[in-house]
């Protein structure tokens, strides 16, 4: 079975133009619009609310990761911000980002952590000129570090000669440099994972926006992942418990900086 990469995913902040009038820059901007009425929500998993850990000077994703103690001080000044955003009159954690994404599209909340490849769903469903889109908000001064992810084509092993000859035919078409592009176009917001697919971004601002969200973003190295991945149930478990004010953050760090270390 092959994996060919298809498009890259970013992470963005996604707000309802009706609502809100400045985009929201910092997590205290999210703080504060939540305060002053404003329906705000951090949806996700474990994996895909670690943005913020840079602003408490530590590192999950990449190749070079943080100390076992950095990520430890880090994961429980991050776990505590979310905890104590939650507490917020109008702000939630979502430990669904469907349910998140539907109650946004349906005007019901204002501010959302989005997709890059949700974009033309919530365009269709919300409408174009309402929907704002920026990069994940600053923490504590720093950029967020998000999670890359991507999609790709796989093509089944048990095909017959001439239907896998026709899948890596529309494969290599889909990942053409004309197809790249156009579908960058069409969409405004995927990146294409065919670096010569070079046309003018200037007039794409979201591409623009999710490209330098790329730059601060990071993809976990396979080691990594693989250890993620095999532990991953208890990881949220506890940080869900965590962030819901059931386990101390200091306790939940522990546990999760232990899990992440175990060794398959």
């Amino acid at each position: 079975m092959y994996g060919i990469p298809f498009i890259v995913n970013v992470q963005l902040l996604c707000f309802n133009k009706q609502v809100v009038k400045s985009a929201p820059r910092t997590f205290d901007d999210l703080i504060e619009a939540s305060r002053s009425g404003i329906s705000t929500a951090i949806g996700g998993n474990f994996l895909q609310t670690m943005c913020g850990l840079p602003g408490f000077n530590a590192r999950l994703f990449g190749a070079k990761p943080s100390s076992r103690q950095a990520l430890k001080k880090g994961l429980s000044g991050w776990i505590t911000m979310l905890r104590t955003s939650d507490e917020e009159p109008n702000m939630a954690l979502f430990k669904n980002p469907s349910l998140m994404k539907q109650y946004f599209s349906e005007g019901k909340i204002s501010i959302i952590n989005c997709q890059s490849i949700d974009l033309p769903y919530l365009r269709k469903s919300l409408g174009k000129e309402n929907l704002g889109i920026v990069e994940m908000p600053t923490v504590n001064g720093k950029e967020p570090q998000s999670r890359l992810t991507g999609a790709s084509f796989t093509i089944n092993p048990y095909t017959s000669s001439n239907q896998n000859k026709l899948a890596l035919r529309f494969s290599n078409y889909a990942i053409s440099i004309d197809q790249q592009q156009q579908i960058a176009i069409n969409w405004n917001s995927l990146l294409p994972v065919n670096q010569n697919s070079d046309f003018n971004k200037d007039l794409l601002p979201v591409l623009s926006t999710s490209e330098k969200s790329f730059i601060n973003s990071s993809e976990l190295t396979d080691e990594k992942l693989e250890i993620i991945s095999l532990n991953f149930n208890s990881i949220q478990d506890v940080y869900q418990d965590a962030t819901a004010g059931l386990i101390d953050p200091v306790q939940a760090s522990n546990e999760i900086v232990d899990l992440l270390e175990i060794q398959q």
